[in-house]
C-alpha cells in the first residue's frame, strides 16, 4: 500500500543507524472501518499484516470494547454532544450511541451518511446490534511487534469540539523490532 511505501521511506530517509526507535505508529481517520460490508476490502489491507489495531480482531471483527468514532452530523450540535459527561454514557450504552455515531453497516459511502438515522428493527424499535454505533474510522496503528498495548481509550472529553471520537492508545515501546 501507499502507506505502508511512504513509512518505510521516512524510516529509510529519516531514522539514522545510531538511533533506536522504541514504536512505530501512523493514527489518522482512514475513512473506513472495520465492520461494514463496503468496507471489508480495506480490513484485508496488507497495512495491516505490518502495522495493528489494537481495536481489531481480523478482518469484520472488532473488540467488544471498541466503539465507532464517526458521528451522525445532524446530531453534532444537540446539548447531549455538548456535555463530555453525558456523551460518555452514550459511548457506553450500546442502544444511545446508535442515535449519535454511525453503525458500521454502510455498503457504500455516499453523501447520505451525514444526514442518516439509524435504521430501527422491523418492530420499528432501535435495538443493540453487533455492528451498532460501530463505525470505528479514527485509529491508532502501532506497527506489529514495535510495541506493547498498555490501553486503548476514545475520548468525551472534547464533545462539541469534534464531528469524531478522538482515540488515545497508551504504548510501551521496544527496541529490538523497530
Amino acid at each position: 500500500t501507499e502507506v505502508k511505501e511512504l513509512m518505510e521511506l521516512f524510516r529509510k530517509d529519516e531514522i539514522s543507524s545510531s538511533e533506536n526507535v522504541l514504536f512505530d505508529v501512523i493514527g489518522g481517520d482512514f475513512n473506513s472501518d472495520n465492520l461494514s460490508p463496503g468496507d471489508l476490502q480495506v480490513a484485508e489491507n496488507s497495512l495491516f499484516q505490518h502495522y495493528t489495531d489494537p481495536a481489531m480482531i481480523s478482518p469484520g471483527l472488532d473488540q467488544e470494547w471498541a466503539v465507532g468514532t464517526e458521528m451522525r452530523q445532524l446530531k453534532l450540535n444537540t446539548p447531549e454532544m455538548q456535555n463530555k459527561e453525558v456523551f460518555r454514557d452514550i459511548l457506553v450504552d450500546d442502544v444511545r450511541r446508535r442515535h449519535y455515531i454511525l453503525d458500521a453497516d454502510v455498503v457504500e459511502q455516499t453523501f447520505d451518511l451525514m444526514i442518516c438515522d439509524p435504521e430501527p428493527d422491523q418492530d420499528g424499535e432501535i435495538t443493540s446490534q453487533p455492528w451498532g454505533g460501530m463505525r470505528r474510522i479514527d485509529k491508532i496503528l502501532h506497527r506489529t511487534g514495535s510495541a506493547s498495548v498498555r490501553g486503548v481509550g476514545f475520548v468525551s472529553a472534547l464533545a462539541g469540539l469534534t464531528d469524531h471520537v478522538p482515540v488515545v492508545t497508551r504504548l510501551s515501546g521496544t527496541q529490538d523490532s523497530c
